[in-house]
């Protein structure tokens, strides 16, 4: 606890003019008054966090009571005497100020699940350098791990649009600033938030992928994939995000072609690219599947009769076999029942 204790002294010792009214009570009472488990939490992370170690465990984190218990137990131990006590808490009070992002702060991302799913993508794949440039050499990025959300060893496979925010969340509130540090959460949080409106730019909503339908997702997903396959068998890298992503249904699969395609961090002109001919390859292939679901008619008509039906499909603006089509289900329509009845 030396990072903790280090701090203690000169809170001490403005702890009366702070917080005149917390001496009518115990510190621990403060604890007590805590109702929210998100800010909880975030008090034993700053003590994991100053200690260098868990001082509170793991399994205690994720029950308000039993993390009330743990915080007041460790503090009591820790600091039996009073004033220090208050110190400690004064101190942790305000370093929850500046590692807290307010819940409001999150709602764009719990309310658009393709920003969720991208953003959570960007958190989970850049390295800390990208993430956060020189402030890699703030204490609470490890060198050693390239990526912080690995550092903070969340989980790597969140199977829904709940767990990825919940991931997220969890990111901003594991991760603890230090009182020496310049760093802002919520600048980060800005930053992240331009970085979606950036991918959303780069990255539109493809006309024939707007919605999770299993035919266009498999494929879609299918042609990333032998994509990437294919650039490996190059020695060129592919699109290495790919299995970063996990879907596990048609929505997921959904949601996550776009978080892979907005978070591929290769050259414009290549991601602009694979899109076109994406595109063209679907385009294609509906074409020729088209094709086998129609028959050729060989027939005569009279002259007029032909010029009456580019007529007609002038007038509807469609092909001549669409107004064809047309007519003859139409006609059919109208003598449905007195056909079935003759030939059935």
């Amino acid at each position: 606890m030396a990072y903790l204790k280090r701090n203690i002294g000169a809170l001490s010792d403005m702890t009366v003019h702070i917080y005149p009214h917390h001496r009518q009570k115990n510190p621990e009472d403060l604890i007590r008054e805590v109702s929210d488990l998100r800010t909880l939490q975030c008090f034993a992370h700053i003590l994991n966090s100053a200690a260098n170690h868990p001082v509170i465990s793991a399994l205690a984190a994720n029950e308000r009571n039993t993390l009330k218990s743990a915080l007041i137990d460790h503090l009591v131990t820790t600091y039996p005497d009073l004033e220090s006590r208050w110190g400690a808490v004064n101190w942790l009070i305000s370093e929850g100020n500046r590692n807290i992002i307010p819940n409001e702060r999150f709602d764009w991302l719990n309310e658009n699940q393709d920003a969720c799913s991208a953003i959570w993508g960007y958190l989970s794949t850049t390295a800390n350098y990208f993430l956060f440039g020189q402030e890699t050499q703030e204490p609470w990025i490890d060198q050693r791990q390239l990526i912080l959300y690995h550092q903070l060893r969340l989980n790597p496979t969140p199977s829904s649009h709940a767990e990825r925010f919940a991931c997220i969340k969890l990111y901003f509130d594991t991760w603890i600033i230090g009182p020496n540090s310049t760093y802002s959460k919520s600048l980060f949080m800005d930053n992240i938030k331009n970085r979606w409106v950036s991918m959303l730019s780069e990255v539109k909503t493809l006309n024939w992928l707007n919605k999770p339908e299993r035919e266009q997702c498999e494929w879609a997903w299918n042609y990333l994939e032998d994509y990437h396959r294919k650039e490996n068998s190059d020695f060129r890298p592919g699109i290495p995000v790919l299995f970063s992503f996990h879907p596990i249904n048609d929505h997921e699969k959904f949601l996550a072609i776009y978080g892979v395609l907005r978070n591929w961090t290769a050259h414009k002109a290549e991601k602009t690219l694979l899109l076109k001919n994406m595109s063209r390859a679907w385009r294609e292939r509906q074409r020729r599947q088209d094709q086998k679901e129609k028959k050729a008619i060989n027939s005569y008509v009279d002259v007029k009769v032909k010029e009456r039906l580019a007529l007609l499909a002038r007038y509807n603006r469609c092909q001549i076999n669409e107004v064809l089509s047309d007519l003859i289900n139409k006609e059919y329509r109208r003598l449905e029942s007195e056909i079935r009845e003759k030939f059935d």
